[in-house]
C-alpha cells in the first residue's frame, strides 16, 4: 500500500512523515498493569525499557498505553487531578538519583517488595509506601539535584508546575477536601496569592516540584530509549478531567461546572453514563486560543509519538447532565445540532496543529457519520474493534478484513471491554457469528488454534495501525492467564467496583520474554 500518497492531502501528513509510513504493530496496556520482578506491586516508568525490549523481539514497534496523569487517591487513570502532572506512583524507587548512597531508603524498598506477589494492584498501599518513602527521599536529596541545570530547566520550561505544586499543598493543608469545601478565602487564588502560598510553603512546593522533575526524567529516558529501538509510544489524553483538580480549580472559567458530562444510552450502555467530571466552555477557551488545551498537549508530547483522543465525538458534542438527573435525562451540548460538524473540525485541527504527536481517535459507541468524515479528512486514525465491524444497516455481515478503512487501528478488545476470550464464552451467539466469519470451528471455549488465528486477523487487516491489549496474546496460554477470565478485565464502565482499574499480568515480563510459545505463536503471522 502507497502510504505516503495515502495520507499527502490530510492534514496530519507531516506526523506521519515523522513516524515513517510502515505499517504498525504492537500491544497496549496499563502501565500499572505490568508486572516485573522489580517492580513494588505496580507497574513502574522504567519497567517499559524491558518492555521495549520484548516487543521488539516480536517484531512489534509500538507500545500503548492508558493515561500516566496524577490521579490523587482516585485508581481511575481518566479521574486525573492535573492535566500534565505525571502520576508519582509510576515512580522507579530503586532507581532514582542517589540512591544507593542511603543503605535505609534501600532496605525499606526491599521490606515493601513482597506486595509484588499480589495478583492485583493495591492503589491504597502503593500511594501510602511511595509518598512516605518519596518524603524521606526528598529530605536527603533534594539539596544535591535543585541547582542542577536540567532541573531548573524543566521548572522553566513547564510553568504549569506551579499551579500543580499549590494545589497538592493546599489539598494536603486542608485535608483532601475538595477544592470548592476549602475556606472561602482560599476557593479562588490571584496570581498574588499564588505568589504568597509559594513562600508560606516553600519546603512542601518543593517537593511537588521535585517529585514531578523525577517522573519527568524517568519517562524521558524511555522515550529517548524508544527512538533507539525505533518503537513508538503511544499515550492517552482523556476528554475530560476531575473536577477536583488544579486545572478546573485556577482555570474555573473553562469549566462548566454545574453540569456533568457523561454519555447517552447506547448498545455498550443501556442506562447511559454519568462520568461526574466538568466539561468545557469552548467560548472560554476561543478567546484565549486554546491556550491551556495547547499546554496539555506539549506537556504529553516531551513522552510520545501518539496519542489516543478520547471520547472523541465529545469534541463534536458532549451529553450534558444536570445535577441530581440520571444519564438517560441528559441532553447535548451544543443544543444546535447543525454547530456539531464545524466546532468538531475546529477542535481536532487545534489539536494537530499544537504538536508533533499524531492523534489516533477513539471514535466507538454513538458516533455520527460526520464525525468519521472528519476524521478521515483530516488523517485523524480511528479505532476498530474486529469483533464489532459489520454493516449494520445493511445485512449485519463483517466487514472483510480487506475493506477496512487504512486511516484507522484494529483491535480486538480495549480496556473498557470484555478480552476476546471472556466475550467468547459471554456471548455465545455473537462468538458464533465470529467464528463463522472467520472460517474458525466454534466451541464453547476457545481453543488455542481458534484463538490464535482471531489474532492473526487482526494483524491482517488493511488498518495503519494494528494493537491489541497484552492479554489478547498472553490469554493464549493457561499458564499465563487467571483461571477466572473476568480477573483479565481492567474496567467495567459504569460499575463502581474495586476490581477495576486494578488488573496486573499475570506472569512477570521476564518470564513472557523467555516463554518461547508465546514467541512463536505470534511469530508466525508478524
Amino acid at each position: 500500500m502507497d502510504f505516503e500518497n495515502l495520507f499527502r492531502d490530510r492534514q496530519t501528513f507531516s506526523h506521519f512523515q515523522k513516524i515513517g509510513f510502515q505499517k504498525r504493530h504492537g500491544i497496549s496496556l496499563p502501565l500499572f498493569s505490568l508486572r516485573t520482578k522489580n517492580s513494588l506491586g505496580i507497574g513502574q516508568y522504567l519497567d517499559l525499557l524491558p518492555l521495549i525490549d520484548f516487543i521488539c523481539s516480536l517484531k512489534m514497534n509500538i507500545i500503548q498505553l492508558l493515561p500516566l496523569n496524577d490521579c490523587g487517591k482516585d485508581p481511575s487513570p481518566y479521574s486525573a487531578q492535573s492535566s500534565c502532572a505525571l502520576n508519582p506512583d509510576y515512580l522507579s524507587l530503586e532507581k532514582l538519583p542517589y540512591i544507593n548512597e542511603y543503605p535505609s531508603l534501600l532496605s525499606e524498598i526491599e521490606k515493601f517488595s513482597p506486595i509484588n506477589e499480589k495478583p492485583f494492584v493495591d492503589w491504597k498501599k502503593i500511594k501510602e509506601f511511595k509518598h512516605t518513602f518519596l518524603l524521606k527521599y526528598f529530605d536527603l536529596v533534594f539539596d544535591k539535584i535543585k541547582d542542577k541545570g536540567n532541573y531548573h530547566s524543566y521548572l522553566n520550561q513547564n510553568p504549569w508546575l506551579i499551579e500543580y505544586a499549590v494545589y497538592r499543598t493546599l489539598k494536603a493543608q486542608f485535608k483532601e477536601k475538595h477544592w470548592a469545601d476549602f475556606p472561602k478565602e482560599y476557593q479562588t487564588v490571584t496570581k498574588e496569592d499564588i505568589d504568597t502560598l509559594v513562600k508560606l510553603n516553600r519546603s512542601e512546593i518543593d517537593f511537588h516540584l521535585f517529585v514531578q522533575f523525577l517522573c519527568h526524567e524517568q519517562l524521558s529516558m524511555v522515550k529517548e530509549y524508544a527512538d533507539q529501538k525505533g518503537v513508538l509510544l503511544k499515550g492517552d489524553i482523556p476528554i475530560l478531567l476531575n473536577g477536583d483538580s488544579a486545572d478546573v480549580y485556577f482555570h474555573q472559567h473553562l469549566f462548566i461546572r454545574n453540569l456533568n458530562a457523561g454519555a447517552p444510552p447506547d448498545f455498550y450502555n443501556s442506562q447511559g453514563q454519568n462520568w461526574h467530571f466538568p466539561f468545557f466552555d469552548w467560548e472560554e477557551a476561543r478567546k484565549t486560543h486554546f491556550n491551556w488545551w495547547k499546554r496539555r498537549l506539549l506537556s504529553q508530547s516531551d513522552y510520545f509519538h501518539c496519542y489516543r483522543i478520547d471520547h472523541v465525538v465529545g469534541f463534536f458534542r458532549i451529553w450534558s447532565i444536570a445535577k441530581g438527573k440520571t444519564a438517560l435525562e441528559g441532553k447535548f451540548i451544543p443544543r444546535n445540532l447543525y454547530l456539531w460538524p464545524a466546532q468538531g473540525k475546529e477542535l481536532l485541527e487545534m489539536m494537530i496543529n499544537t504538536s508533533s504527536m499524531l492523534p489516533l481517535a477513539e471514535d466507538l459507541g454513538t458516533v455520527p457519520d460526520y464525525t468519521f468524515r472528519t476524521l478521515k479528512e483530516l488523517g485523524v486514525l480511528g479505532t476498530r474493534v474486529l469483533r464489532w465491524q459489520k454493516y449494520y444497516e445493511e445485512d449485519g455481515s463483517f466487514l472483510p478484513l480487506d475493506a477496512y478503512e487504512p486511516i484507522s487501528m484494529t483491535t480486538l478488545s480495549t480496556h473498557d471491554a470484555e478480552p476476546t476470550k471472556l466475550w467468547w464464552e459471554k456471548y455465545p451467539e455473537e462468538a458464533k457469528a465470529f467464528a463463522k466469519f472467520l472460517d474458525i470451528p466454534y466451541k464453547k471455549k476457545l481453543g488455542f488454534d481458534s484463538h490464535l488465528k482471531i489474532l492473526q486477523a487482526s494483524h491482517q487487516t488493511s488498518s495503519f495501525f494494528h494493537i491489541n491489549p497484552l492479554q489478547e496474546y498472553t490469554s493464549l496460554f493457561e499458564e499465563l492467564t487467571y483461571k477466572d477470565l473476568e480477573k483479565e478485565r481492567i474496567n467495567t464502565p459504569g460499575v463502581h467496583a474495586n476490581t477495576n482499574w486494578c488488573y496486573r499480568t499475570r506472569g512477570y515480563l521476564e518470564d513472557l520474554r523467555e516463554h518461547k510459545g508465546l514467541k512463536e505463536a505470534i511469530s508466525s503471522y508478524l
